[in-house]
Formats: C-alpha cells, sequence, structure tokens
C-alpha cells in the first residue's frame, strides 16, 4: 500500500501512477501536484482525444484530461456572400476552355472556341475565296483542276479477228485524252497521249486458245537437228538392242549370278539381324556410366547407405507389415450390475472413472485386433456383456457383445481399423448388463495388435 502524494489516500500501489518517485491516487491529483510546485524545465504536449483536449510533458507517458471538446464548441455562424465586384476577380482568373471539336450534349451542336469561330465559313458571306473549287452536284465527282485531265476512255479499240494467230504479237493502241461529262470547263490542251499494249482482246477465240497454251522456249531446236548431231547419232547406233532397264543390276547377265545372289541374300540377312539388334538394344534400359558391377560392391559402401530409420519395410510372400502388441490387464474384482468400468496396462483391478488407465500411443498405427481373456469364479448369468476400445476419451469402438454364461469369456475382434497418431491414447471400457446372478471374483487379460 501506498499514500498519495496529493490527498493522502491509501491504495494499492499497482493501480496507482508513479513518477519521479511519488504516487498519485489518479491524473487529477497528478495533474493538481504540477500546478501547486509550479514545475518547470520540462516542455509540454498537447493531444486531442475523441472527448477531451489533452496534455503532459513531453517525457511523460500519460495524457491529461484538460477540457472537454463540448466546451470547445460555438454557435454555428451564417453562410457569407459574394459582392459582384470579388465574383468578377475570380472569373477573370479562370481561363477560357478549349471547346474545339467538343459536341454539345444536349443539342448535339459543335462546341467552338471564341478564337476560333472566325475560321467558319457562313452561308450567304461573300468574302471567301472559292476559285479552284468544284461546285458539289449529287451524284458526280469533285475533281481538282489538276487531276481532270487524267481522266479518258477507249477511243481505239481494235479489232483482232483478221491477227494470224500463229503471228500474234500484243497489240499496242492509246488512249485519248477524253474528259468526263459535265467537265467542259476544263483546259486540257497540251496534255499528251497515254500509250500502252494489251496481250489480248477478248473478240477472238483463237487468240485467247493460243496466248494461254504453252509454248517452246525462244532458243528451242528442232528434233531433226538434235538427231543429226554426231555424238548423238553414234549414241544411237550403239544402243542395246534389248529392252533391259540398265538402271538396277538384276537385268545384267552375269555368269556367276547364281552365286552374287546368295552373297547379296547373306549379306542382307546378316545386316538385318545386326540392325534388329541395335535397335532392340538402344531401346532397352541402361545402367548409368558410373554403375559398378555386383562384384566390385564392398561392404563399406553398403553400411554407408544404410543409415536413418526404416519408415516401412515388407517380405515377399508375409504380411503387408511389421506389427507390434501391446498387453492389458486387470486384477480380480467382482462387477457390479449396470456398471461402465475401465481398465488398461495397470496392474490394478477395473475403475470407474475414465483416464486414470491410459495406454499412450507413440508413433502413427493402426489398432487392428483386440483378444481379451476374462475368467470368472463364479460364472454368472449369461446377460449381453460388452467390451469397447475407447480413444481419447470421446470414441468407442466395439471389441465384442458376449451373452454367456460359462466362467471363460473370450472378447475377440480381428477387423478392427482404428486410425492412431502420436500423443493419442486408449483404454478398455466394459460396459455391466443387469444380471440374475453376478460373475464373481473377474479377471481380465490379453493383448491389442497395431501395425
Amino acid at each position: 500500500m501506498r499514500n498519495c502524494q496529493v490527498c493522502g489516500q491509501d491504495r494499492d500501489e499497482l493501480y496507482m501512477l508513479f513518477r519521479n518517485d511519488l504516487y498519485f491516487c489518479n491524473t487529477q491529483c497528478y495533474s493538481s501536484f504540477y500546478t501547486a510546485v509550479n514545475t518547470r524545465g520540462a516542455d509540454v504536449e498537447f493531444n486531442k482525444s475523441a472527448t477531451h483536449l489533452q496534455w503532459r510533458y513531453v517525457t511523460d507517458t500519460i495524457w491529461i484530461d484538460l477540457i472537454p471538446l463540448t466546451e470547445l464548441k460555438g454557435e454555428p455562424g451564417s453562410v457569407g456572400t459574394l459582392s459582384q465586384g470579388q465574383i468578377d476577380i475570380i472569373l477573370a482568373q479562370i481561363p477560357d476552355p478549349d471547346l474545339s471539336g467538343k459536341v454539345d450534349k444536349v443539342t448535339g451542336k459543335s462546341l467552338v472556341s471564341d478564337t476560333e469561330i472566325s475560321k467558319i465559313h457562313i452561308a450567304g458571306s461573300d468574302d471567301q475565296d472559292l476559285s479552284g473549287l468544284v461546285v458539289k452536284v449529287t451524284g458526280k465527282s469533285l475533281v481538282a483542276d489538276g487531276d481532270i485531265s487524267k481522266i479518258h476512255s477507249h477511243t481505239n479499240k481494235i479489232d483482232l479477228d483478221d491477227y494470224d494467230p500463229d503471228d500474234f504479237s500484243p497489240v499496242g493502241h492509246i488512249h485519248l485524252n477524253d474528259h468526263m461529262p459535265h467537265s467542259d470547263d476544263q483546259d486540257i490542251s497540251g496534255k499528251s497521249d497515254v500509250g500502252h499494249t494489251h496481250a489480248y482482246e477478248p473478240a477472238n477465240s483463237n487468240i485467247q486458245s493460243h496466248v494461254t497454251s504453252g509454248h517452246a522456249p525462244s532458243n528451242a531446236v528442232a528434233l531433226s537437228t538434235v538427231k543429226a548431231d554426231t555424238d548423238i547419232a553414234s549414241a544411237i547406233s550403239l544402243k542395246h538392242g534389248n529392252s533391259l532397264d540398265h538402271s538396277n543390276s538384276q537385268d545384267h547377265s552375269h555368269t556367276n549370278k547364281t552365286t552374287l545372289d546368295a552373297i547379296t541374300a547373306a549379306l542382307t540377312t546378316a545386316l538385318k539381324t545386326d540392325y534388329d539388334n541395335a535397335v532392340t538394344h538402344a531401346g532397352s534400359a541402361h545402367a548409368p556410366s558410373t554403375a559398378e558391377k555386383n562384384s566390385d560392391i564392398t561392404k563399406s559402401e553398403i553400411e554407408a547407405k544404410l543409415i536413418g530409420e526404416i519408415a516401412t519395410h515388407t517380405h515377399a510372400g508375409g504380411a503387408a507389415g511389421l506389427g507390434m502388441a501391446i498387453n492389458v490387464q486387470a486384477l480380480t474384482s467382482s462387477p457390479t450390475d449396470s456398471q461402465t468400468i475401465y481398465f488398461g496396462m495397470l496392474p490394478k483391478a477395473p475403475v470407474t472413472t475414465a483416464g486414470q488407465s491410459k495406454i499412450y500411443i507413440r508413433k502413427t498405427c493402426t489398432l487392428k485386433i483386440a483378444e481379451i481373456y476374462c475368467y470368472s469364479g463364479t460364472a454368472g448369468s449369461n446377460e449381453s456383456w460388452s467390451l469397447y476400445v475407447r480413444k481419447n476419451n470421446t470414441t468407442d469402438t466395439l471389441i465384442a457383445t458376449l451373452s454367456v454364461s460359462a466362467s471363460e469369456r473370450v472378447f475377440t475382434n480381428a477387423t478392427l481399423a482404428i486410425s492412431l497418431v502420436a500423443g493419442d491414447y486408449i483404454e478398455i471400457k466394459g460396459i455391466n448388463p443387469l444380471w440374475g446372478t453376478n460373475p464373481l471374483t473377474c479377471i481380465f487379460s490379453g493383448y491389442l495388435y497395431f501395425e
């Protein structure tokens, strides 16, 4: 307990302000103390919280309420107004917007600035120089003076029906400089004719067929001239008198043809066999270039590889994996009607409270078999008696239910599949029936099998 430096009240120091080796009840005592002693030397700073204007020394960490914000709020003022002179001054400082190319969303007409409006020609104004422009008439082309002379028409189409197809040559003609109707005010004097040729005219089908058919090159030589050549004539006279094709050896006649054919067949067979073997070898699995023969591998090399923990292990023809078994037991007891009992590994009688006979699991596994033997000095009657595996005191899995009147009762289940991980625990849980005759001096023993 501590005394407040200002009011002297005793309070738990855990709920007091401690500054400069002094204790204060609250911020009010703290503030009044420094006001009374007129502390100097430390700067102050201010803060606005959600409700108050606050202050503190810059070396401190506690904000002290100074005045509520509601007391700082004045009456609402009236909305001010501008004089026309003030409005004009403001408008003079705003530059004119460039509205060229913009379209009024209401009227659909272009918005054009004052500086551009003078460039628009108004209908009826005669101060525009329109010389050299062509009047737009519906359905007629607008053509500049410099281009009108380029318009022309055929005036000398030539009839080619009388031309000999074998002596055909492209027909040359010209186009006179006629011009379009309604353009008689154009001066085309001095314009030159435009001359060119056409390969053929479509009026004569013979000419068309001849022109489009295949032709020998211009430097082709007649067959009679070729045959008259001395070397060619000699080659013709020395040709074979039979029609055998000499492009392959089968058409030649040799005195040892049978032997040659046998050699050829043998070589073909040998080459095919070697090729097939090479293909088979290339497609088969190969050891890496660094592989060693089994006889060259040393014991130390094998031992160097056999390190660490083997997570799984199987044997050909054997079970899926190596398992483990955990024994369970309970010492002699005489069961009570309609009671729930628990036991595990401990050498003690069954108890009626769960969580006191835990069997902890230390690695991931699956509980697959439960085999529990119960012997009673007095057999008792045959009401249904059940044993369970209880996991983490939440989940029960039935081992077996027996309805027998015998001293020996075997609770067994080889089809369990209870998944467990490291940190889980299990217990054996029994539910006693309401017996007609209770079994006496019962003792349990058995095992659980895991993989």
